[in-house]
């Protein structure tokens, strides 16, 4: 049996969420689980907000101001990444606390774990949907490869060590699901198709998520040119047309 380990992102207050995802973790005991306490961007002060991310520089990035939410988020997928790069675990498999586990994970990761045992370059393999692909390759039973051209949203991912090494930043100043930032990193992007995982707001109940809850999954990375946004968002379009695109 394969163990992966597993931070789970969850601010210490939302205990709900917590026990939410412990009574799911439960049934999977090969996903060694850590609970990451993650960073409430509305509590920091002005002070720690400075000291750990650089408004400024994502102002110039995005041209907007970023909201305390995605500093929290960004801030809180850095920890799992400085936890992978001090432990020994090769990857580590992350989940925020609003993300629906099905039964069926446990062989689909292990065709993942062997992918990354084979081929150990910088790699993050999303397990969510709300992504544009250019193509795709078969990976088990239904389940294929894609390789993504952008997408949204940090809910269920697996990364490799070498990933988060080229991820880690002194000072932070992107949203955690910038993945075209992250791939100009060096960091390959593949998801899983169709999508493995789903967050508990994609079937409408009550938990609502705490890490991130401004911006969940629809915020749309703004480029340094209008002519590039627009380029961008015809690209975008070319894919849904092309049916390169899934849904969450």
């Amino acid at each position: 049996m394969i163990q992966i380990k597993t931070y789970v992102i969850n601010l210490e207050r939302s205990i709900e969420r917590r026990s939410y995802m412990e009574n799911q973790l439960i049934r999977f005991p090969f996903l060694q689980y850590e609970f990451i306490s993650a960073v409430d961007g509305r509590a920091l002060s002005e002070d720690e907000r400075s000291n750990k991310f650089d408004e400024e520089k994502f102002k110039y990035i995005y041209r907007r101001a970023v909201r305390p939410g995605e500093i929290g988020c960004t801030l809180s997928h850095q920890k799992c990444y400085r936890y992978l790069e001090d432990n020994n675990d090769n990857y580590a498999l992350i989940l925020e606390d609003d993300t629906i586990l099905k039964d069926n994970i446990e062989r689909i990761l292990e065709e993942i774990v062997n992918l990354l045992e084979c081929d150990q370059s910088p790699r993050i393999i999303l397990l969510s949907g709300w992504y544009y692909y250019t193509k795709k390759k078969k990976l088990i039973d239904r389940y294929f490869l894609a390789d993504i051209y952008d997408g949204y949203g940090t809910y269920a991912y697996v990364v490799n060590r070498k990933a988060a090494e080229l991820l880690l930043e002194d000072k932070s100043f992107i949203t955690a699901d910038d993945w075209a930032y992250i791939k100009r990193k060096g960091v390959k992007i593949q998801a899983v198709y169709p999508h493995l995982l789903i967050t508990d707001e994609d079937c409408n109940n009550n938990l609502v998520s705490t890490i991130s809850n401004e911006t969940k999954l629809v915020s749309r990375k703004i480029s340094l040119k209008q002519m590039a946004i627009y380029l961008h968002s015809l690209i975008l379009k070319l894919f849904k047309l092309t049916g390169h695109f899934e849904k969450r």
